[in-house]
């Protein structure tokens, strides 16, 4: 007999939702409009409750923008927890889960190399391009953002 308790119903629900049970992981993003084909795919939710001007989510969406892409969906990989370091990555993601929700999408797009690794472990195709925090010093360079927004407009369109 398999016992299923409340903590992984919750976690069974994160996945659903990306990261949160109260609301859409991306319902922050105004005007937003979600997409059954494409999923951007992050690490895990941040602690920070509303996105910064300049955050993640801001340049995830010029970059999106900027690429053509309008509509998108955001998931996970460990949507239950908060921060979640590399060293304890592996022993946080529900990778049946995690291949569950992404399978019907047809692009997926990976927000840096955890997350890729994490998609190639659940055969799961994907482009990888650099994670979009503002800490991130690769993004200084105003030319490799141009080269993540044409990867990811040939990606889309392939």
């Amino acid at each position: 007999m398999i016992v299923i308790d409340d903590k992984y119903m919750h976690i069974v629900e994160c996945y659903k939702t990306g990261g949160y049970t109260d609301r859409d992981m991306i319902s922050f993003l105004p005007n937003h409009k979600k997409s059954d084909e494409i999923v951007v795919v992050g690490i895990c939710p941040s602690k920070i409750p509303t996105p910064k001007t300049n955050g993640s989510f801001s340049t995830l969406r010029r970059w999106m923008t900027n690429a053509g892409v309008e509509q998108w969906d955001f998931q996970n990989i460990v949507p239950h927890k908060e921060n979640v370091s590399s060293e304890n990555l592996n022993h946080e993601i529900y990778y049946d889960l995690l291949k569950h929700r992404l399978t019907p999408f047809k692009k997926v797009v990976a927000l840096g190399n955890d997350v890729s690794d994490a998609l190639k472990k659940i055969n799961i195709d994907h482009i990888k391009v650099y994670h979009p925090s503002p800490r991130n010093r690769v993004l200084n360079d105003k030319n490799v953002e141009k080269e993540i927004v044409t990867k990811i407009k040939r990606y889309i369109n392939d």
